[in-house]
């Protein structure tokens, strides 16, 4: 997976992991509301985000209603898409040990506040 981040940053998208990982959220729950729920965080929060990264692409990803929400064809996309990325990302954890790191780190940082 080559990605040309000169290219990207040309055309001015700064995408966040975030709006990917909200994003796969809502999938999994075909609800913002659920999704924020799940995420601890506003149904307003993951929509803007999901909004922000709609803004960049220039597409709309979802198709909002009051039963819930539908996935257009560019949002499949960008949400395979979303889910390589996050898969790479864990990849990189794991090889890294970097999840072992951040679970001692806050055991330190719990200790040290006691």
């Amino acid at each position: 997976c080559l990605i040309n981040y000169k290219l990207l940053e040309k055309a001015g998208i700064e995408m966040r992991i975030e709006q990917f990982r909200y994003l796969l959220k809502v999938m999994e729950t075909k609800s913002l509301t659920a999704a924020g729920s799940q995420l601890f965080i506003s149904q307003q929060a993951v929509s803007q985000a999901i909004q922000g990264l709609e803004k960049e692409l220039g597409a709309q990803l979802l198709k909002r209603s009051y039963q819930g929400v539908d996935f257009t064809d560019e949002g499949l996309y960008v949400a395979d898409i979303g889910a390589q990325i996050m898969a790479l990302l864990k990849e990189l954890e794991s090889h890294f040990h970097l999840d072992e790191q951040r679970r001692e780190e806050e055991l330190l940082k719990i200790a040290a506040e006691k």
